[in-house]
């Protein structure tokens, strides 16, 4: 029993949820915090998780077999044989309305914001499906694709709450998803050997190269560190302390990069945040910094 509910976790990707934090952006960096708008974005939350969960069950479907030759990948429920085809098909379909179905039965949200969320829901699933299907075969699409998601993201958590996004976050959260979404392919790129080139690895590879995946990961980052620094200096508040944490982000990304350079990483995210305790305590301190100087200081 314990066995099939880590099944089910890991077939879901619960840990990947972590990503859909951004949708708490909009209201955490506008300040405009209320027992409303803390509701609404927590249901945005669970609706998009599963949705994003959805599209994570169907890529493995769909890479099924690539998967199963895939020295990490074949451990996966369903390129295991944990989980079967058909199951793991209506678990992915149940998943997408179930999160739908958050949305449309709230009865909080008006006609114009359930359009906008709706159109964001949706076209979401659609484009990875297109990833899934054919997009992540063509060279910086696949790149696009995957940093559409953290745009996508930041939108829904936007509309959903009628809030605003400011030019510095939506450069900030663009120029971030193109690091991330490089740094994958790059470390996936430096992991495959000439006999992986052929077997379990991605079709896409083939088109990159180390150097021009390395120069524009990093182009990212410092645009991305950029756009956090000027938001820093310009913020109008009651003090200037926010200029205090830019070092503490060049750490942090200083960090990042230390663990994806490592022959081991598979240059995910989400396993850098949660498996190593010195980035992740980095990333607690300026979080805990951000909510001292934008809401106390």
């Amino acid at each position: 029993m314990k066995q099939q509910i880590a099944n089910y976790i890991n077939l879901i990707r619960l840990k990947q949820w972590i990503k859909n934090g951004i949708i708490f952006f909009p209201m955490f960096f506008s300040k405009q915090i209320s027992a409303e708008i803390i509701f609404t974005s927590i249901i945005a939350f669970f609706s998009f998780s599963l949705l994003a969960s959805s599209i994570y069950i169907y890529n493995d479907i769909i890479d099924v077999e690539k998967d199963r030759l895939h020295p990490i990948k074949c451990e996966r429920p369903i390129a295991k044989g944990s989980i079967g085809i058909f199951q793991a098909k209506t678990i992915s379909v149940c998943l997408v309305i179930i999160g739908y179905a958050i949305l449309i039965l709230n009865r909080q949200f008006d006609l114009e914001t359930l359009l906008s969320v709706s159109v964001i829901y949706w076209m979401y699933y659609f484009l990875n499906i297109f990833y899934s299907i054919k997009g992540k075969n063509i060279p910086l699409v696949d790149i696009a694709i995957l940093a559409s998601g953290f745009l996508l993201r930041l939108f829904f958590g936007a509309f959903i709450t009628d809030i605003k996004i400011s030019n510095w976050l939506y450069m900030l959260v663009l120029f971030g998803a193109f690091y991330l979404g490089l740094g994958k392919r790059r470390n996936e790129f430096k992991r495959i050997s000439e006999n992986s080139k052929r077997i379990g690895s991605r079709t896409v590879l083939k088109f990159y190269t180390y150097s021009f995946l390395d120069k524009n990961m990093y182009l990212c980052l410092t645009l991305a560190i950029m756009f956090y620094a000027l938001w820093c200096a310009e913020y109008q508040g009651k003090s200037n302390l926010l200029i205090f944490t830019i070092p503490l982000v060049l750490l942090i990304a200083m960090k990042y990069n230390m663990v994806i350079e490592n022959d081991d990483a598979e240059g995910d995210p989400v396993d850098t945040i949660l498996n190593d305790k010195i980035f992740l305590l980095l990333s607690i301190i300026l979080i805990v910094a951000l909510i001292f100087i934008l809401y106390i200081f």
